[in-house]
């Protein structure tokens, strides 16, 4: 079933009596609740965690503390809330009000729920009860009863309005004096208990921190002696203001690492300058090797040799070029000045090997400096590696001593505090508003319980109606029929009975003629010629629609052999078979009816009520003739064959599926245009399985809300052959009102009795 709008509000629309019936009752039964309990009344009193009060006290240093340093954040608050519900408060509220000793406080407040409360007891009083006397003795606390402490807990409710420091305290009583009393015996207990707690704790603080001071003030000395003498044994020293000082930090620096510093800043420092003279060096042996005299080197500019030897070469290369200019470059003067030009060049390289060899003795010299203070470095870093352990075990020691000199400084800044606390007995906390006597009750609210029996109510029938929806595996609606059998619906056929037939004039016929001898049926046989006394109804309509149905799917035989089953009985088969004979014979054509239910021959009993003989007798007795058992309809060519008589035979399967038997239908069928057999249901019996071969289409009847779904389904696929002749199902006695709450969303409209009547009579 699929959950949409539509069908939720037409399982709604079916179950509007049981929805309104559990509404209605849960609903009676609030206001009687509500009635028969005693009013409550509500006294609530108004506590305040005041920080103003809190900021009496003040630390070492004269500073006011806040409200956060005294523990009143949220969480604090809240867990105020949690002492104020204690069993300590309720303990003393209950000494001072006297409630263990008042005989109402445990009484129950709904008289009917006393009166349960009574009969149970005096019940399990007259019961014989195997367990021992300490089992049933009075549990006490405090030498009050377990039953008043949560009986008083029960009734107290606390609130801490919003984000603010007001807590409420609201009692519930009988009584409006009682509930007053007791919220503000609640607000003064609470506050007694916070003034002789924060007193107690303090004071068993104080002496508590007395005496770990005294145990830290010989820790610190002891460490601070043992660090002295550890760096006096090994030689330790530092430098700066506070050389002398026993912690691990700002104590200066050790003269060991202040001598590899200077060392190492040394050793970078040759490090660069033996750099700087390798590759001027290297530069200068560049250009000897190049040869080249006009190379730049940085000490050539200011060498007075070369300089004067450059400015020679430049002025001969002049007179050179002036000299080729006027008289050709192989004039004697010009070569005379090439010559000279190169003299110049190869004195410039011999300045510039001299400078070279100045270059390699610098080089030496910085090369040896720097190996000299590499030395003295690793030294000192071996020096220094192996006073590690000594630092390691100084360090720990100094550790020590920082971490019993900080406990020490901040448990005497605690008990300063303490003792400051301890000087102003005070509680944070004071009483905003007292309790009154309440005007009016807080409970019970009538109007409210029954709202909330209503809804619950409403509810427990939704909740009926759905497990009633689920539950029903019945066929409710011919989409149903179709989609789980595979079969069309012939149609639907409301609910009947005989008082219609007296409604509705049925159609007058005249007599035929009768032979006589003949039998002949009555002229009333009630509901089985319901389709007769009214053509217009639903049930012609369908009896119709299945005549129309066999005669399409068996044109090709003359006569034609209907079976009329069902699934289980009491379904209706045997006045559909009835009635399914009446519409045809109204047609004219000749048409048998034959009860085949051997079993439970209901069609012969109500329409041949004095028959001696039948069916039976016929096929048990090769004497008797068919003609002899046959009954007349008087009006119409209508005739019946009933089940049997007197006799019945366990047999049935076997005489229906005799020879005999098929030579009677044989025979049958050269004197009727239709043969109507109401044969037995398929599920309690197999009767149907010797008749399948010889009936030629079959009519499936469905009871609404009575056949299951898996009962039908399994009846036609255990008879094989019976699916495959079945033209279709009628779905009968429905209701109709209740059937187009199922379909009112799915073109309901078409199952509406009466504008079917109205259109069926309308001229």
């Amino acid at each position: 079933m699929t959950l949409d709008l539509p069908n939720f509000l037409s399982i709604l629309r079916r179950n509007r009596i049981l929805i309104a019936a559990a509404t209605l009752a849960t609903m009676l039964l609030a206001g009687i609740f509500a009635k028969t309990t005693l009013p409550t009344f509500s006294a609530t009193a108004f506590v305040i965690i005041d920080a103003r009060n809190a900021r009496v006290t003040i630390d070492q240093n004269n500073v006011p503390l806040t409200p956060t340093q005294l523990g009143l954040d949220q969480g604090a608050v809240d867990s105020q809330v949690q002492i104020l519900g204690s069993e300590e408060i309720a303990l003393k509220v209950i000494r001072e009000t006297g409630l263990d000793k008042d005989p109402n406080f445990l009484a129950p407040n709904n008289v009917i729920v006393g009166w349960i409360q009574g009969v149970v007891g005096s019940i399990m009083g007259l019961m014989p009860s195997s367990n021992s006397s300490d089992d049933n003795a009075v549990i006490m606390t405090d030498g009050i009863p377990r039953t008043v402490i949560e009986a008083f807990q029960s009734r107290l409710t606390l609130k801490r309005l919003d984000e603010t420091y007001v807590i409420a305290i609201r009692f519930d009583a009988t009584d409006r004096d009682t509930a007053a009393k007791v919220a503000n015996a609640v607000a003064s207990a609470y506050l007694n208990d916070e003034l002789n707690a924060r007193f107690d704790s303090v004071r068993r603080a104080s002496l508590w921190m007395e005496q770990r001071l005294a145990e830290l003030r010989q820790e610190v000395m002891r460490s601070d002696h043992a660090v002295q003498n550890f760096r006096k044994k090994n030689d330790i020293y530092f430098t700066g203001a506070n050389a002398g000082s026993t912690s691990g930090s700002g104590q200066g620096q050790l003269l060991a690492d202040q001598a590899l510093s200077r060392l190492s800043d040394d050793a970078a420092a040759a490090e660069r300058v033996r750099g700087e003279r390798q590759a001027r060096y290297d530069q200068i042996q560049q250009v000897i090797e190049a040869g080249n005299p006009d190379a730049a080197v940085p000490d050539a500019l200011t060498n007075d040799v070369i300089v004067k030897l450059r400015n020679q070469y430049v002025q001969n290369a002049q007179r050179q070029s002036e000299i080729v200019r006027r008289y050709g470059a192989n004039h004697e003067a010009a070569q005379r000045i090439a010559f000279t030009n190169q003299e110049i060049g190869r004195l410039i390289m011999q300045e510039f090997e001299r400078i070279a060899q100045s270059y390699r003795n610098e080089l030496q010299t910085a090369v040896k400096q720097e190996e000299d203070l590499n030395a003295a470095l690793e030294k000192a870093k071996s020096a220094a590696f192996a006073s590690g352990s000594t630092q390691v075990s100084l360090r720990e020691l100094q550790r020590e001593t920082d971490t019993y000199r900080t406990l020490y400084e901040k448990l005497l800044d605690r008990y300063n505090s303490a003792m400051q606390q301890q000087t102003f007995p005070i509680t944070d906390a004071r009483i905003l508003t007292k309790a009154s006597p309440p005007r009016t009750k807080s409970g019970p609210k009538t109007v409210l319980f029954l709202l909330l029996g209503g809804v619950a109510g409403a509810m427990l029938g939704v909740g009926a109606a759905f497990a009633r929806e689920l539950t029903d595996g019945t066929f409710r609606t011919p989409s149903e029929v179709e989609e789980n059998l595979g079969l069309p619906v012939l149609g639907v056929v409301p609910k009947l009975s005989e008082k219609r037939l007296q409604e509705v004039t049925g159609t007058a016929l005249a007599a035929r003629n009768v032979p006589a001898g003949s039998l002949v049926l009555p002229g009333y046989i009630g509901l089985l010629q319901y389709s007769a006394d009214k053509p217009f109804s639903r049930l012609a309509e369908t009896m119709r629609a299945s005549k129309v149905a066999a005669d399409l799917a068996l044109m090709n035989r003359q006569t034609r052999v209907i079976g009329v089953v069902s699934s289980v009985p009491g379904e209706g088969k045997s006045t559909i078979a009835m009635n399914l004979g009446e519409v045809i014979a109204s047609s004219g054509r000749r048409v048998l009816v034959m009860d085949c239910d051997l079993r439970n021959p209901t069609l012969s009993t109500a329409a041949a009520p004095d028959r001696k003989s039948g069916l039976v007798e016929y096929l048990a007795d090769g004497t008797v003739s068919a003609s002899e058992l046959i009954y007349v309809d008087p009006y119409k060519p209508l005739q019946f064959l009933p089940a049997n008589g007197n006799v019945r035979l366990p047999q049935t399967p076997e005489l229906l599926s005799s020879q005999r038997m098929v030579d009677l239908l044989s025979s049958l069928r050269q004197s009727f245009d239709y043969i109507v057999i109401d044969l037995p249901p398929l599920a309690p019996v197999v009767d149907v399985r010797a008749m399948v071969n010889n009936v030629d289409a079959f009519v499936f009847v469905v009871g609404w809300g009575k056949t299951s779904v898996a009962t039908a389904q399994q009846a036609l696929s255990a008879m094989p052959g019976l699916a495959e002749k079945t033209i279709g199902v009628v779905l009968n006695s429905v209701d109709v009102d209740q059937m187009r709450t199922y379909t009112k969303a799915n073109g309901g409209e078409y199952y509406d009795y009466d504008r079917f009547e109205t259109y069926t009579t309308q001229h």
